[in-house]
């Protein structure tokens, strides 16, 4: 019924309904009204923006120039004195630096043993630095021009007797000089090595024992070649073996040295104990202080045997 009245009336009008949308049930009130409102307020809403905008713009702005201006009074003269406190500060840690770095050796004077007319050349070394070791080469020089060279080294905290033995001169070498010609300092990784003289106590175990000393007067065969005689016992008591162990020996009367010489031990195995002998021609006599010393660098891997 409904549908011919419609078509009755689009006969009346000579109007097409059917061509348009009239269900407007999808839009609300609501959205009816606030389309309405934001019409009605916009003008309001932008002035209100650009009020806003203009706030944060003056705001900005008076910090930056309240900040400048308080540099110039105040931060200026502070960055002066940051300045000065800074260069104070560099000169503290400078000196600090000074301090890390590995102070030099202190040698005594060059001394030397005539016998035969051979020489035989010393000096005392000793390496101050308790973290530092130095390998190094030297030279004895003579103002003449006549030079001998060698290399060594020093243990950190080590003192030692740097020996160039049965050595030839034109001259007495009275004017004997000492310099070291070129020297390489290497710092212990604390990660490696975090206790020096524990390290040290534990790699370089070796005893000297039983030092003994006869001049050549109280040998039995003095009346024709007169031969002084040293024995002594050496002990590894480590828990390492060397392929060698050179020893230093200085036998001294009082507090001057008389008898320079060089020993070594190959093979000498963990836990192994050896007896040594040396004889040399000659008098020397009031012999009070017999000093062997290992020469061993334990930082040369190189030095150690490999278990077998």
């Amino acid at each position: 019924m409904a549908d011919k009245q419609k078509l009755d009336a689009n006969k009346k009008t000579g109007v097409n309904l059917n061509r348009y949308e009239t269900d407007v049930t999808g839009v609300s009130m609501k959205t009816l009204e606030a389309g309405l409102w934001w019409t009605k307020n916009r003008g309001i809403l932008k002035n209100i923006l650009i009020i806003f905008l203009l706030s944060v713009s003056i705001l900005s702005w008076g910090y930056t120039l309240y900040g400048y201006g308080y540099y110039l009074l105040v931060g200026m003269n502070a960055d002066e004195q940051m300045v000065k406190n800074l260069a104070q500060s560099t000169m503290v840690g400078q000196a600090y630096l000074d301090q890390l770095k590995a102070k030099n050796l202190i040698l005594s004077p060059v001394g030397y043993l005539a016998l035969d007319g051979k020489y035989d050349l010393y000096l005392q070394a000793t390496n101050p630095n308790a973290r530092w070791w130095a390998a190094f080469d030297y030279c004895f020089t003579r103002s003449a021009g006549e030079k001998i060279c060698g290399k060594d080294f020093l243990l950190p905290g080590e003192k030692k007797y740097i020996l160039s033995l049965n050595q030839s001169f034109n001259a007495s070498p009275n004017d004997l000089k000492f310099a070291l010609t070129d020297i390489v300092w290497q710092k212990i990784n604390n990660h490696v090595i975090s206790n020096w003289p524990q390290y040290q106590a534990d790699h370089l175990n070796i005893a000297v024992e039983d030092q003994l000393f006869t001049p050549a007067k109280s040998n039995a065969v003095s009346e024709k070649i007169a031969l002084n005689t040293l024995t002594f016992k050496l002990a590894n008591n480590s828990a390492y073996s060397f392929y060698e162990v050179p020893l230093t020996i200085i036998l001294t009367s009082g507090n001057r040295i008389v008898y320079l010489d060089r020993y070594t031990i190959s093979n000498f195995i963990s836990r192994e104990k050896r007896r040594a002998e040396i004889t040399w021609p000659g008098t020397i006599s009031d012999v009070t202080g017999i000093n062997i010393t290992p020469d061993l660098n334990i930082l040369d891997q190189g030095a150690y045997r490999q278990p077998q």
